[in-house]
């Protein structure tokens, strides 16, 4: 195949000259030609015959399978990970290491005065969290080298879905000067990460590459050197400031570029309605050099959109902005930095917009190609058999991730993983980086008691057809001395159906989540989705909880006084009239003889009454809870 490309630029000079191609496909083979005299260098030397040159694309290395090195869930133990990175990746070249984080607060410390609360000074980590909002990196530091996370000496960083905060003064209305998040980054990569401060929040380094990522500031609150290319970001300006100081060296032609990004007011302990009160940026040093493009300005700048401070040449500019609403935003207005030594308009018009792409921006000459590795893994399609969740393996999944009940519970390399315990199970795939993708489809589960039955119910549809270790039913009737309990069928129900559940002592049995589904006509069962009171039996309604003292003695116990269910539990709500103290199953012609023997029953529950927020049922000096299970 020939590249068949209008115009490529080169890079470099002297001896080299590099030619950016991007998008070749794998496994293909290439000729990359170039006419007679289409190349010409600084003093009118052109190539007099035309060049051809073969360029063989291999096949897509295969993602190699790995756990996670770190999985840290204290300030201590992610301490620890850091200095074992920083002691085994000493270079470039050393294998990428990834700690993940659970959800919680790493607070590094800090008294506020100029000292670095973390060094990382090791080359290719990745730091994973949980969640942004779940996993908080903090420490209290001041001055401008002087970071909560300080990065500057090492290449490589990859962190996704986490936030690192300056505790100095975020979140107060009274700003106390310098404090810095993160400084540096070398062929850095930021995703969905929140970098949190007031002032100079973010120290940039060599390169970077920016995705769905929220920055707060008020003051220059994106500052440095070197190409950083923002995409799809948010910025929310905490008080009246600047966003950017870039001093872009001589070396470096592109600056920070920032593509459909949002800039909004912030709304946190106070809200700072931002509206006219800052600018876009003002110069710093070098040769600074910052581009807004496809901008939605939820708050907008001053009018003249640039501020001055460093008496530089700058290359400040803005292309088609848009306000909240969508509509563009005039910008006729714009002016350069007052201080600015050059003279220009800072408007870019559409053709010069074009040319501000990731691959020109950090393309270099060593083709570094971020979303390369930000790619988002696909959801694991998770399937049940007994007690066993499984799922075919994922394109370019490093490892997967289980969780239980919406918390990390492990990482795998495996395709499948045992339950042990009732709750929801979810997993996810990780990227090449660790960085985890979508979710996969929920499996809930539960645990037959030692009756052989369970109540259960789901803040999630459930489709009761897939039910694994167990037969599902419903409560159809109830009088007398009895409840009716009918098969369920394939059915999909909503969350908070409640049903009861047959199957093997012990046993967990598990149930996929469904789209949706549709509530049982006549069904007398009521789901706890939460832990919650249920009212005594009275007025004409009457309420009973499952209960059991052994394989052949359990059903269903009047509530004589209100007491608490568990979530994921059920109970049992009927107006029926005559109905006894305790009721056996029946299951449609054929009843369990080998129950509770209800004359006894009848006169033995004359307490009921609440112990440490669990029912307590007396039966012959027996005594058990709201779940079900014999105390004594």
């Amino acid at each position: 195949s020939a590249v068949e490309v209008s115009t490529v630029t080169a890079e470099g000079g002297a001896s080299t000259l590099y030619f950016p191609v991007w998008d070749l496909k794998y496994s293909t083979n290439y000729t990359l030609s170039i006419a007679a005299d289409a190349v010409q260098d600084a003093y009118g030397n052109t190539n007099s015959e035309a060049i051809n040159i073969a360029v063989n694309v291999p096949a897509k290395p295969a993602v190699e399978t790995a756990v996670y090195d770190y999985v840290v869930s204290t300030a201590d133990e992610l301490k620890s990970a850091i200095s074992a990175i920083d002691a085994t990746n000493t270079n470039s070249s050393a294998a990428r290491k990834v700690i993940f984080l659970k959800n919680g607060t790493y607070d590094l410390g800090g008294d506020g005065s100029a000292a670095t609360v973390q060094w990382i000074n090791a080359h290719n980590y990745s730091l994973i969290g949980e969640s942004k909002e779940g996993v908080i990196i903090c420490g209290n530091s001041s001055d401008i080298s002087n970071p909560v996370l300080n990065i500057r000496y090492g290449s490589g960083q990859y962190m996704q879905d986490l936030t690192v905060r300056n505790l100095r003064d975020f979140d107060s209305q009274e700003r106390k000067g310098v404090s810095v998040a993160v400084y540096g980054g070398n062929h850095a990569i930021f995703k969905n990460v929140a970098m949190q401060a007031q002032q100079d929040t973010q120290v940039t380094g060599e390169s970077g590459y920016y995705i769905n990522c929220d920055f707060y500031g008020a003051v220059d609150f994106l500052c440095g050197g070197g190409d950083h290319f923002y995409d799809q970001c948010n910025f929310y300006v905490t008080n009246s400031g600047y966003i950017t100081a870039p001093s872009t060296s001589s070396a470096n032609k592109w600056g920070y570029v920032m593509q459909h990004c949002t800039i909004n007011k912030y709304v946190g302990s106070y809200t700072y309605d931002a509206d006219g009160n800052f600018t876009l940026g003002r110069p710093w040093q070098n040769e600074p050099r910052n581009y807004w493009l496809n901008t939605t300005m939820n708050v907008k700048p001053s009018a003249g959109g640039w501020s001055g401070m460093g008496t530089l040449p700058t290359h400040f500019y803005e292309y088609n902005s848009i306000d909240a609403n969508g509509d563009a935003i005039d910008l006729s207005s714009r002016v350069k930095p007052s201080t600015s030594t050059n003279d220009y308009t800072p408007v870019l018009s559409a053709s010069e917009a074009e040319k501000f792409t990731v691959e020109n921006v950090l393309g270099g000459t060593d083709s570094w190609l971020p979303t390369d590795y930000t790619y988002e893994t696909a959801a694991p399609v998770v399937s049940a058999s007994g007690n066993t969740i499984s799922w075919d393996a994922v394109d370019d999944a490093r490892c997967y991730v289980i969780f239980k009940d919406g918390e990390y519970l492990a990482n795998q390399t495996e395709t499948s993983y045992d339950i042990t315990s009732s709750g929801v199970y979810t997993v996810r795939a990780a990227n090449e980086m660790g960085g985890l993708g979508a979710t996969s489809n929920a499996v809930v589960s539960g645990t037959i008691t030692p009756a052989g039955w369970s109540s259960f119910s789901s803040s999630y549809p459930l489709d009761l057809g897939s039910i694994e270790n167990g037969t599902a039913y419903y409560a159809s009737a109830a009088g007398g001395e009895t409840v009716i309990l009918t098969p369920t069928g394939d059915v999909s129900v909503p969350a908070g159906e409640g049903i009861m559940v047959k199957g093997t002592a012990d046993d967990v049995f598990t149930i996929k989540v469904a789209a949706s589904g549709t509530a049982i006509d006549g069904n007398l069962l009521k789901g706890q989705t939460t832990t919650g009171t249920v009212t005594a039996s009275g007025a004409g309604t009457y309420h009973y909880v499952f209960g059991y003292e052994s394989s052949s003695v359990y059903g269903f116990y009047n509530l004589a006084s209100a007491a608490e269910v568990a979530a994921g539990k059920a109970y049992l709500e009927t107006t029926g009239g005559n109905l006894a103290r305790a009721l056996r199953f029946s299951l449609g012609d054929i009843t369990d003889i080998e129950q509770i023997d209800n004359g006894n029953i009848e006169g033995s529950l004359p307490v009921k009454r609440i112990v440490n927020g669990k029912l307590v049922i007396e039966k012959k000096g027996q005594m058990f809870n709201a779940n079900g299970q014999l105390i004594k």
